[in-house]
């Protein structure tokens, strides 16, 4: 069990490093969503060959459902990178975190549950937090507009749990993460052909370290860790990754969030770790 933590905080703090890495690639988000997705493809598709495992499934209904959630998956993996690109790490990070919101709003619904009360005034004490990320409400403002794809591509992390939960698709997470970077690689690889420039040596390592160090590896870490301990205890674990991602900002990027900033990303994110341990 011990193993297994430390295999999570170790998810954590490489998924931390996914803000400064695509701050520092020079290329547009929909190509660093296309390499992402190409990088993390090949990764899992090794560890496949290694392990001697099968990517079939079930049914033809799965296929289906894992296709929609690739979908998914890949805008919200550019929404977020949007987000990073058009204001900073920290503001992108925090925004990312109101998805414990929308998922208050939307699971009753799509879940055919009751709507819980407290579920509800909990989230909605999000709001404040995410006003005082924004310094003026100019629709210029970088910081308004971060947060705007940041907020749309925690809308988007809410239905991947919702439709997840709803599904119960495969107990094989890394499989789930083969067809997700398949459906990204496919969906968003035209780009490297449309694109005029052509990616520097440097942007093409960050890349391959975007999708394999910073993404195919921690998904497996985790995955090797929930056949020990349960996925409450990750999610609490995994909720201090915007704390991470801002403190390497800090640290590579020279990227220093002022009060204003970091009073809202407290709230916001106590909202978010309350709530995973409420769950």
């Amino acid at each position: 069990m011990a193993r297994s933590l430390i295999f999570v905080h170790i998810a954590t703090v490489l998924l931390g490093f996914v803000g400064i890495t695509v701050q520092s690639i020079s290329a547009d988000s929909f190509t660093i969503v296309a390499g992402r997705g190409l990088f993390e493809f090949l990764a899992i598709v090794a560890i496949f060959i290694l392990q001697k495992k099968s990517i079939r499934l079930q049914n033809k209904q799965q296929y289906l459902q894992l296709g929609f959630l690739g979908l998914l998956q890949a805008f919200q993996w550019l929404t977020f990178f949007i987000a990073i690109k058009e204001s900073t790490v920290a503001i992108a990070l925090v925004s990312l975190f109101t998805f414990p919101f929308f998922t208050a709003l939307l699971e009753p619904t799509i879940m055919k549950e009751k709507f819980r009360t407290a579920s509800i005034l909990l989230s909605f004490a999000i709001i404040p937090g995410v006003l005082l990320l924004v310094p003026n409400f100019s629709m210029q403002s970088p910081e308004l507009i971060g947060i705007f794809w940041g907020v749309t591509s925690a809308l988007l992390v809410a239905l991947i749990f919702i439709f997840s939960r709803k599904w119960i698709i495969y107990s094989d997470a890394l499989l789930i993460s083969f067809y997700k970077s398949s459906i990204s690689m496919i969906l968003f690889l035209p780009v490297f052909f449309l694109t005029p420039s052509v990616l520097s040596l440097r942007d093409t390592g960050l890349l391959a370290l975007l999708g394999i160090l910073f993404t195919a590896l921690p998904y497996l870490l985790v995955t090797i860790a929930l056949r020990e301990i349960k996925s409450a205890v990750v999610t609490r674990i995994i909720s201090f990754e915007p704390v991470y991602g801002i403190l390497l900002a800090v640290f590579f990027l020279s990227e220093i969030p002022d009060l204003q900033t970091l009073l809202g990303a407290a709230i916001i994110l106590s909202v978010a770790l309350y709530s995973s341990i409420r769950s």
